[in-house]
Order: C-alpha cells, then structure tokens, then sequence
C-alpha cells in the first residue's frame, strides 16, 4: 500500500496525517484506489521504560467493484518510523 500525504498535524504524544491518491497493490498488480488518515500514537517511556509507537492507518479503498475500507497497524521501527506491519485488513 503506498498512499502520499496531503496534510499533517500534531497534538500532544501524537503525530496525525491524511493521504489521498494513494494504491493498494497485491502480488505486484494494483487492485484498488486509496485514501485515508494516519496517526501515530506513543506511549510508556521515563526512566525505566521504553516508550513504544505505532502508526495506525484506517481508510477507503475503491474499485471498479466498489469501494471498501482498508485498515493497517504498524509498531514503530528506527526512529519510530513505521516498522513490522502486526494488522492488515481490507473489507468490500
């Protein structure tokens, strides 16, 4: 799934953004148009704990066979980039 950004805003522990114009693709051929919204949401950390990211996706998809809803949940990686993809969904 690929999906650019077209706005972004942070709150407090948070980081959100939306994308539009975006493709979902299986085995190499795209399947469907996407766009939706991304946020990053953390929390733990201090002195003795690790603080722990993950970016959650939730969107439509479309098709000539209609449209649906995407979803996917990623842990945060290096930097807290997006990192192991641990849900992946898509509904028609």
């Amino acid at each position: 799934m690929y999906c650019p950004v077209t706005s972004f805003g942070a709150g407090t522990y948070q980081w959100n953004w939306t994308c539009a114009g975006g493709k979902l693709s299986v085995n190499g051929t795209v399947v469907a148009s996407v766009s939706g919204t991304m946020k990053l949401n953390c929390s733990g950390g201090g002195r003795y704990n690790k603080t722990t990211c993950w970016h959650s996706f939730s969107g439509t998809a479309t098709n000539g066979s209609g449209s649906g809803s995407v979803s996917a949940v990623a842990k945060g990686g290096v930097n807290n980039a997006p990192g192991t993809i641990t849900s992946f969904s898509a509904t028609w």
